[in-house]
């Protein structure tokens, strides 16, 4: 038996190496081209399970530790979620190390919700239904399960996206959290309903799952309906960013029965709030969207990372007379933030 033992830790040293050369040679491709290798985005995943999450906070304080701090928002956070200065960060800070997700007590105003919405419903979108074209969605006559916004450019033309990912508040949190290294990565919105069920639960992130796109990131969600137990709420398994039992330890989407058997009841946590309740979240953590059981559901999503790699760059955005000149001076006072998209 102890040979057994013996050898199964030499081949899961072995996968180690195997994935960390290949990261490397990965990442300095990377960081020549910004362009991230298949095998690239493979061995961050693989090393991620392999070292249960070592791998991803020793690169975080890698990174933190000797490169020069690029961004600098902690001056004034005073913002859509209040004054975050001092300790009132620090503890929220510490509660997504500790639980892996945070609801801030304030919402965003509804007139930011108004006009996101109207941004959506006036805008095409993608159905999840194979070989769909782009087409408005139709709240009383949805052709499929989820529809997503179809890039990242058409975003910046709202005026409300444009406060939410310049907000100083809601900046403080995320570099509480990350450090001082991190891009806005991804952005996007997303439709779900009831009424439709032609989207499989894994493909519309209906079956709890690790995200693991890049080495270290947050991710930011925003309810832009109101949402309770029937209409989606966000699901998240407290702790599970850190502490991932064996048997659930790999790569993939898991039933909630496989989870139940190794976290606490009081783990499980559903998120429900009225329109503008906004959660910051580390989904490297196992977390789901609820099926929704009536109703549909308007949510914007935000990324912020520290890196590109297994994300890619995003694509650039013309200033065009979308974008406000407030936000234009953000920009330009902020520009690694919006490194890619301006620059």
């Amino acid at each position: 038996m102890s040979k057994i033992i013996v050898f199964a830790k030499k081949i899961l040293f072995a996968q180690f190496v195997k994935n960390l050369c290949l990261f490397i040679w990965a990442y300095l491709i990377y960081l020549r081209t910004g362009v991230t290798r298949p095998y690239g985005y493979i061995s961050i995943r693989t090393l991620h399970f392999c070292t249960h999450g070592r791998f991803n906070r020793v690169f975080s304080w890698l990174q933190n530790s000797f490169v020069p701090a690029k961004n600098a928002y902690l001056g004034k956070p005073e913002g859509l979620f209040g004054i975050l200065i001092g300790p009132s960060v620090r503890i929220i800070a510490d509660e997504l190390t500790d639980k892996g997700y945070h609801v801030f007590k304030e919402r965003i105003p509804n007139d930011m919700c108004d006009e996101l919405m109207r941004f959506s419903l006036e805008n095409q979108l993608i159905p999840r239904v194979a070989n769909s074209p782009h087409m408005f969605y139709d709240r009383a006559n949805p052709i499929a399960t989820v529809y997503d916004t179809p890039n990242q450019s058409a975003i910046f033309g709202s005026l409300a996206f444009q406060r939410l990912i310049s907000d100083p508040s809601l900046l403080a949190v995320v570099e509480a959290y990350l450090g001082p290294h991190f891009y806005l990565q991804n952005a996007s919105m997303r439709w779900s309903n009831a009424r439709k069920k032609n989207v499989s639960l894994s493909d519309a992130a209906q079956l709890y799952h690790a995200d693991i796109d890049t080495i270290n990131w947050v991710k930011i969600f925003v309810y832009l309906t109101d949402v309770n137990v029937d209409t989606g709420p966000f699901c998240f398994i407290s702790g599970s960013h850190r502490n991932k039992p064996k048997p659930v330890r790999r790569d993939g989407r898991l039933r909630d029965e496989e989870l139940s058997a190794v976290y606490k009841p009081s783990d499980f946590i559903e998120v429900v709030g009225k329109r503008g309740t906004t959660i910051v979240a580390d989904t490297i953590g196992f977390h789901k969207g609820k099926p929704l059981a009536q109703d549909d559901r308007l949510m914007m999503y935000l990324t912020f990372g520290t890196s590109f790699f297994g994300f890619g760059m995003p694509a650039k955005i013309e200033a065009t007379d979308h974008i406000s000149p407030e936000f234009l001076q953000k920009v330009n006072e902020l520009s690694p933030l919006y490194k890619g998209y301006f620059h």
